[in-house]
């Protein structure tokens, strides 16, 4: 069996496991400008002490090469109720 999926599968080598383990202050994950942040919100409302935090990755609604730069520019003003095609 991998080494790495067999470590992986035992309680202490959990994710939360390891974050208690190594002391790690906070983890901060890359969420795109259109990303939800429920799973932030559970993390936040679960008995866990371990900070999570959002980091911004604008990329998709900057980047006008990007093939689904449109259409992350409707989602984006859908998501926040603005009218962001019509500076």
């Amino acid at each position: 069996m991998d080494q790495i999926g067999e470590k992986l599968a035992r309680d202490d080598h959990r994710p939360r496991a390891l974050f208690d383990r190594f002391n790690i202050a906070a983890l901060a994950t890359t969420d795109s400008a259109l990303d939800g942040l429920e799973h932030h919100q559970r993390v936040k409302d679960s008995a866990w002490s371990g900070r999570v935090i959002p980091t911004f990755r604008p990329d998709g609604v900057l980047d006008p090469d990007d093939p689904e730069f449109a259409e992350n520019i409707r989602a984006l003003a859908k998501l926040t109720q603005t009218d962001a095609l019509g500076f």
